[in-house]
């Protein structure tokens, strides 16, 4: 697929799809390019992020995301996935942290919940594991009659 560089963003833009079609060392190539070109944007930090976390390079994700962080912290995909890649290298209270300041941000987000509860439960903290799946369920629920 040809896309004009020239374009606002063509290389997010083919990140993304290339995501979508699970052709990760594409994506992250693109990324890199638009990081090239754009190298403050958060959002691009936080896909390329994304990218490497699908191959499990837990490493070069969690610098993307603090990056990422660094440059914008309104948004809460890179806490969520910070939780997440922080989880998957064993280092569950920064998940924690990470996935509580999500929850801060965007309390109504049932995924989150969830993740912080599964965070949790890893910890051995079985009534704070419960409370938040509980809660996730309940948002989930109440998101799915809507």
């Amino acid at each position: 697929m040809a896309l004009d560089p020239k374009l606002p963003r063509a290389h997010y833009l083919l990140g993304e799809l290339y995501v979508y079609k699970s052709r990760i060392p594409e994506a992250i190539s693109e990324f890199q390019k638009e990081l090239a070109i754009d190298p403050a944007d958060a959002s691009t930090y936080y896909k390329l992020a994304d990218a490497y976390s699908r191959v499990q390079k837990y490493e070069q994700a969690e610098q993307l995301l603090q990056r990422s962080i660094w440059l914008d912290a309104s948004s809460t995909g890179p806490f969520i996935l910070m939780g997440k890649v922080l989880e998957k290298k064993g280092e569950l209270d920064l998940a924690v942290n990470a996935l509580r300041r999500a929850v801060t941000m965007d309390p109504n987000n049932p995924m989150t919940h969830h993740l912080l509860g599964q965070a949790y439960r890893e910890m051995g903290k079985k009534e704070e594991a419960e409370s938040e799946l509980k809660i996730a369920e309940e948002l989930q629920t109440r998101q799915d009659s809507q």
